[in-house]
């Protein structure tokens, strides 16, 4: 027969077993269902929030820098040349008289102020693969009203014109400046370098 402190220490050394089997199941339960410290969330939001607000700088700071130094491309920028190039030009300024002025689309709320948005048309050429921008707005003088037309091309200098021209809205009448798209359509068909030298120097590049 087993003695009193015989099975008294099997019932201890049971005790600990189920007591350390349960302390294992607890701990891989608690590992399951493991959830971030108030302080990690609180972490995590910041950082999220953080790139959130320095992705809104960095685009609020490109817009500012493209309307602070606007390219060749841009279409106010476009509108603003063209208006200095009819200005400096005797047939636009006979006739449509002096002072000459520019402005863009009013969405027909008459108010100078307002007219600053150029219609414009980004595209692809698909013979020479440049990059153009397309413009349209309003010529005004004492003598008429005109719709202006302009297309630039990222392959060319800033000054230099796909084509510029001005139309009389009363009359049709067009005064055309400067108009390439013949010249720019053979260089891009050219074969020899000879050939697309020659169309260089006959757009003055």
């Amino acid at each position: 027969m087993m003695s009193k402190a015989s099975r008294k220490g099997d019932d201890s050394k049971g005790e600990q077993q189920q007591q350390q089997k349960q302390q294992g199941e607890e701990q891989q339960y608690e590992d399951a269902d493991y959830e971030p410290e108030p302080e990690e969330k609180i972490s995590i939001v910041k950082t999220v929030a953080g790139v959130c607000v320095l992705g809104l700088v960095v685009a609020a700071l490109s817009a500012t820098i493209t309307e602070l130094w606007p390219s060749h491309m841009a279409p106010q920028s476009i509108m603003s040349h063209a208006h200095d190039v009819f200005q400096a030009d005797p047939d636009t300024a006979n006739h449509f008289g002096t002072p000459l002025k520019g402005y863009g689309r009013d969405n027909n709320r008459h108010r100078e102020g307002r007219r600053n948005f150029v219609e414009h048309v980004d595209h692809e050429d698909p013979i020479d693969k440049s990059k153009r921008t397309r413009v349209r707005f309003n010529v005004e003088g004492p003598h008429g009203h005109g719709m202006a037309y302009a297309e630039v091309s990222n392959k060319m200098e800033s000054g230099e014109w796909v084509y510029l021209c001005v139309q009389d809205l009363q009359t049709g009448h067009v005064i055309t400046l400067h108009d390439n798209r013949a010249l720019l359509m053979a260089q891009a068909q050219a074969g020899s370098d000879e050939e697309k030298n020659a169309f260089r120097k006959m757009l003055g590049q």
